[in-house]
């Protein structure tokens, strides 16, 4: 197990996940539903579940401070 998941609660990261790639399928459906045939959405959906599986502590303790 990746040693950054370790300290997160599984069932926030599921229901963060779920509802991100939910709410952007639902857009896409309604908005945009021809991107539905898009194999560059799906990447785009995944690129967002593997950045947030990847984010660091680092990142989200310098923002918290005000870092960029």
């Amino acid at each position: 197990l990746d040693s950054r998941l370790v300290d997160r609660d599984p069932d926030l990261v599921a229901f963060v996940l779920v509802s991100a790639v939910e709410a952007v399928t639902h857009q896409a459906v309604l908005h945009h539903p021809e991107r539905m045939r898009d194999p560059a959405l799906e990447d785009e959906i995944c690129r967002l579940v593997l950045a947030y599986f990847h984010a660091s502590d680092d990142s989200l303790d310098a923002r918290r401070d005000g870092m960029p």
